[in-house]
């Protein structure tokens, strides 16, 4: 383990070799010096081994990508490379140039191999197909030309567009062709039927766009901010805010959920793609002509207009990537069943609590590795206060450390600084990717005194921040077989009568979205607590809610969210994408919300709370307050919201409370629903909600989704909420427990909702 430790440190330190621009910190792999003025364009090839840049006229240039080293200089007469593009099998550049035609260049010795000159007026991009067989180009003259690339032959032209044609590029399957125009608008097109299929008023001439790995959105800038459009319908998903400039380089990571913004400004930015909220910015030493990802994810290539173009390495643009990288290097190692490894052995070392420790310990060791490779005692300002006998120790971009020096060492301490030793340490990553320091050891060997720092308030680094990518282990109890990539899980051997036999309607609800949420597991996310808090079910009822959304409602899986043991970044994050999906949607749009798990009230003002499982129930102004969900559920106007929530807010659970002060239970104060809003909740006043263990379910979400399944979802609002209520009092009370279902409704459908239904 300790080599394991010392190797991954040096390599952790090797790929953090970092500077710092502005406030951001960001990781470079190599800088070129291009040696002349604007680089107009790049491209790196399929293989991820070459980076080609045309320069501003006439040369193209072509260096090694991990290396750096130049490879080649291409001189092409009259060429000012607009575009670029690489073949599929890497052995040609298609360029697109201000001398009116296309030229195909052979990398093999720099000759222009063919051209294509059936252009009226200016060419202004040209890209291949994904097999490489057609190339589209697009010009002033309005349209969209797709070219047999061996007989340069047109094959068929695509006419829509009213101004210049600036750019146009094939999707990952080659289905579809997305073009951008100065007539304001990005259209889609369908290649088989030569056709265009949709069309998006973007109120902004469009000069880039990127479309993403999957092939199904594209990345725009419009009169409304940045956009996310689905592709083959060109239906806004997202719309978001750019600080930069002019934007007119676009991309998407690699992975598909970063979207990557530049322009006028020195500086990238990266969003997510679930809600646009951005993640980081990379500083930049002058604004930037275009950039490019490497095929294989290892790297961000920036073409700067003054002399130079930045190779990032992409996988570490946050700290967060160096951390998950490494965690699921090593826990898809760990977690390999070894060859001569006993079944019962390997059980016992992976599993849901092993991997869990696991994952802590290295996403800590990563980080400790981190912050000692970018800590520089050298470089630190001190200042001490004889009144409190303690140095302030200022760190760049690391915040500052209180050590204690008595007035008698303090001398000592201060002459020897430059040569203090940092023997132990440890620290934190924060949400916005910059570290702190969590506690300092120091000796001064003049002395050869140790001096501590401790931040008691600092919050260590909790990995449930970062989405690992590794699949979950599950034994098969029938044969004995062990996967190797996973961890063990216990599940129930026969399914509840409401898990299986689902209806399904052939209607699709096109203008409702839903948001579902199972918590389940507070133990794993919370050590100190006890098992018999986590929420038995919860994770069944949410998953099984889901599949009676889209199959018996006929909610798109697609606009439908599902949230499994879910931080409060995450609920957080799936409540901002259902209220700007219903931004979008208008008063069109309808809602379904759906919770399952931990409620509490605050002891002091009584207002209720849904508990992520990161939050304790010690602190339950961390968790995410009723009212605050209602108001954001409604904010946009929908047509209508619908809540359903199996969950107390007394302090009483299906197991146990989720803090053990709560033994005598609390009236929360009840919230007011707001818009056109239906709250159906699992319970009244004090009272528990209980779990009806042989369905493996809550009794509310049982008898919600014993109704739905009955019905086939044709059921109006009063006879479901008179059909559950009746059923969970009767069931509830033959356990002797008193749970009674309650409906909260708003004041514009007091009058309505008893005759809403779900068709």
């Amino acid at each position: 383990m300790k080599t394991n430790l010392k190797s991954s440190f040096f390599l952790i330190c090797f790929l953090l070799y970092t500077f710092y621009l502005g406030a951001q910190q960001v990781v470079v792999h190599k800088r070129i010096n291009t040696e002349r003025g604007e680089n107009s364009s790049l491209a790196i090839s399929p293989d991820s081994r070459y980076l080609a840049v045309g320069m501003a006229k006439e040369q193209l240039k072509i260096w090694e990508l991990e290396s750096g080293a130049e490879f080649k200089t291409i001189s092409v007469k009259d060429a000012e490379f607009k575009t670029l593009n690489y073949s599929p099998e890497g052995r040609f550049l298609l360029t697109a140039s201000n001398n009116d035609h296309a030229q195909v260049i052979s990398l093999s010795d720099g000759s222009v191999v063919s051209e294509f000159k059936d252009f009226k007026n200016w060419l202004r991009s040209v890209a291949y197909s994904p097999d490489g067989k057609t190339f589209v180009s697009a010009s002033d003259d309005k349209l969209l030309r797709v070219v047999d690339a061996s007989s340069l032959k047109v094959l068929f032209s695509l006419k829509g567009h009213d101004k210049e044609i600036y750019l146009a590029k094939y999707t990952p399957d080659g289905k579809y062709i997305v073009s951008g125009s100065e007539d304001e608008s990005l259209r889609i097109w369908n290649v088989a039927e030569e056709k265009e299929v949709a069309k998006i008023d973007a109120k902004e001439s469009i000069e880039s766009f990127a479309i993403s790995p999957d092939g199904k959105s594209v990345l725009f800038y419009s009169k409304e901010g940045a956009a996310v459009a689905s592709i083959p319908d060109g239906r806004i998903l997202l719309n978001f805010k750019t600080e930069v400039r002019k934007p007119k380089c676009f991309a998407y990571a690699p992975s598909g959920n970063v979207l990557t913004i530049g322009g006028e400004s020195n500086f990238i930015e990266l969003h997510q793609l679930e809600n646009g909220e951005l993640i980081q910015k990379i500083g930049l030493s002058s604004n930037l002509s275009c950039f490019a990802f490497s095929p294989d994810s290892r790297f961000l290539a920036v073409a700067l207009e003054k002399d130079s173009v930045v190779i990032f390495n992409s996988s570490c643009l946050s700290l967060k990537g160096v951390v998950k990288q490494y965690v699921e290097r090593n826990i898809n190692t760990w977690q390999l069943k070894g060859k001569y490894e006993k079944t019962v052995d390997y059980m016992a070392r992976v599993n849901e609590k092993t991997r869990k420790q696991k994952i802590e310990k290295l996403s800590q060791n990563a980080i400790d590795s981190i912050g000692r490779q970018q800590i520089n005692i050298k470089t630190a300002k001190l200042e001490y206060d004889a009144d409190n006998e303690s140095y302030k120790l200022s760190f760049e971009k690391m915040g500052y450390a209180i050590i204690k020096v008595p007035v008698a060492e303090a001398e000592s301490f201060e002459k020897n600084f430059k040569n203090i030793e940092i023997t132990n340490s440890r620290f934190t990553l924060l949400k916005d990717n910059s570290l702190n320091i969590v506690s300092l050891e120091l000796r001064n060997a003049a002395n050869r005194k140790n001096y501590f720092y401790n931040n008691n308030n600092a919050v260590e680094f909790n990995p449930v921040n970062i989405s690992f990518s590794f699949q979950e282990v599950e034994i098969s109890t029938d044969n004995g077989v062990v996967p190797t990539t996973n961890v063990v899980k216990s599940r129930p051997t026969e399914k509840s009568d409401v898990d299986v036999n689902i209806p399904k309607t052939s209607n699709k609800k096109s203008s409702t979205y839903a948001l579902i949420i199972g918590n389940e597991d507070y133990k794993t996310f919370q050590p100190d607590l006890e098992t018999e808090v986590n929420v038995d079910f919860a994770m069944n009822d949410a998953k099984v809610f889901k599949e009676y959304v889209i199959n018996t409602l006929g909610v798109p899986e697609k606009q439908t969210k599902l949230l499994i043991n879910a931080t409060a970044a995450q609920i957080s994050q799936g409540i901002a994408w259902i209220s700007n999906l219903v931004k979008i949607e208008g008063e069109r749009a309808e809602v379904i919300f759906y919770y399952s798990g931990h409620g509490l009230p605050d002891e002091q003002s009584k207002e209720p709370y849904i508990i992520p499982v990161d939050v304790s129930g010690a602190n339950v102004s961390s968790g995410i307050k009723i009212n605050d969900i209602y108001n954001k559920l409604t904010a946009n106007s929908a047509k209508r919201v619908s809540v359903f929530i199996d969950a107390c807010f007394s302090g009483g659970a299906r197991n146990a409370g989720l803090v053990a002060m709560k033994s005598v239970k609390i009236l929360p104060k009840e919230e007011s629903a707001t818009g056109r809003m239906f709250v159906f909740t699992s319970s009244s006043g004090e009272e528990s909600s209980a779990v009806y263990r042989e369905k493996q379910h809550g009794y509310f979400t049982y008898f919600l989704l014993k109704k739905l399944q009955e019905t086939a979802g044709k059921v109006s609002y009063k006879e479901l909420v008179e059909d559950v209520t009746q059923n969970v009092r009767k069931e509830t009370g033959l356990i002797s427990k008193k749970q009674t279902p309650k409906v909260t409704i708003s004041t514009p459908v007091v009058d309505q909702w008893k005759d809403w239904s779900f068709e």
